[in-house]
């Protein structure tokens, strides 16, 4: 039997054969799947999947297998997974595998890991970011490249060389980001997504004052230790953030907030004339706690004073309602 550790870097093309087992093991990841259930769900015979286990354990946790009576369980590294990926792209099944639990788990857990890291290391991403932010806009992003795989005619690739599948991979991408736009518009029609979708602005506002305001103290602490006195380096501080700000709040309107709204009426979504400002959607509340209410407040400025009564909680925003979509939820594992 071949070394199950052996052929490491060889091309994913060789998993094609596999592409019906490997349709079942990403689906009841991350449980285990003996032979005989991968022989029953694949409606093959049992001789048949022997014939392949040698390729099925090169992407298997081989070191779990005798504790799982030689279980099958795929490995949870991304270059398996871009292994297997790659192979249900050549096989024109990507949307399906990125669908599929396996790779929903390892989209989760990059996510989760990137939301940490930012958390941790840029100035004002925790106090305006949650998991389930992260979370909406990978499950949105999801669904808006899956369904745009969905429309794309499948070419056969099975057969292509290196150089010509380089341009059709190409081609294919050019075509899936024409369909960014009219996939993105359609989630648009319900309200709790759009308002979501307002609200990641908003908070990228918050975030992005914060990363000005303390950028412009680092950035300009030599210069600032000349100044007489506080009020003049405050002063100075004050013109420098503001200027800032202004561009930042024109780059947020023309980059973000136009093309929402261009997406919205495009599908005859119900657009707020409030939504044209910032911090019209989410205006977080000065709480010593992390958790709070989101309210409804007009105004660009983080003043207490002028945040407005109204909660608006983000619990439920996802995609449109009534399509099957796959959705990143917080795990315990």
């Amino acid at each position: 039997m071949e070394n199950p550790t052996t052929a490491q870097h060889s091309d994913p093309s060789q998993y094609l054969p596999l592409v019906r087992y490997l349709s079942v093991l990403i689906e009841r990841y991350p449980h285990p799947t003996t032979l005989k259930q991968l022989s029953k769900s694949s409606k093959v015979s049992l001789a048949a999947v022997s014939k392949q286990r040698d390729k099925l354990f090169q992407v298997c946790d081989v070191t779990r297998l005798a504790s799982l009576r030689r279980s099958l369980l795929l490995k949870n590294d991304f270059e398996t997974a871009a292994k297997i990926g790659f192979t249900f792209y050549i096989d024109s099944k990507l949307g399906r595998f990125i669908r599929s639990s396996y790779a929903q788990t390892m989209i989760r857990k990059s996510v989760l890991d990137a939301h940490a890291t930012l958390s941790e290391k840029l100035a004002g991403y925790a106090k305006f970011f949650e998991q389930d932010d992260a979370l909406f806009v990978t499950n949105l992003a999801v669904s808006i490249i899956t369904d745009g795989l969905d429309q794309l005619q499948h070419v056969k690739m099975i057969d292509i060389d290196s150089d010509n599948l380089r341009a059709v991979i190409i081609n294919e991408i050019v075509l899936l980001i024409d369909q960014v736009v009219p996939n993105f518009s359609q989630y648009l029609t319900d309200q709790r997504t759009l308002e979501h979708v307002l609200a990641i602005r908003d908070k990228l506002w918050y975030v992005a004052q914060e990363v000005i305001r303390s950028g412009v103290v680092q950035a300009f602490a030599q210069f600032l230790a000349t100044l007489p006195d506080d009020s003049a380096r405050k002063a100075y501080i004050e013109v420098y953030v503001q200027t800032s700000n202004f561009y930042l709040a024109k780059f947020l309107d023309e980059s973000f907030t136009k093309r929402v709204r261009d997406a919205a009426h495009t599908v005859h979504a119900n657009w707020k004339p409030t939504y044209e400002e910032l911090g019209s959607v989410y205006t977080p509340v000065i709480t010593p706690k992390r958790t709070g209410p989101y309210v409804l407040a007009a105004s660009k400025s983080i003043d207490e004073e002028q945040l407005a009564t109204r909660e608006l909680t983000e619990k439920g925003r996802r995609d449109s309602k009534g399509r099957e979509v796959p959705r990143i939820e917080h795990s315990s594992n």
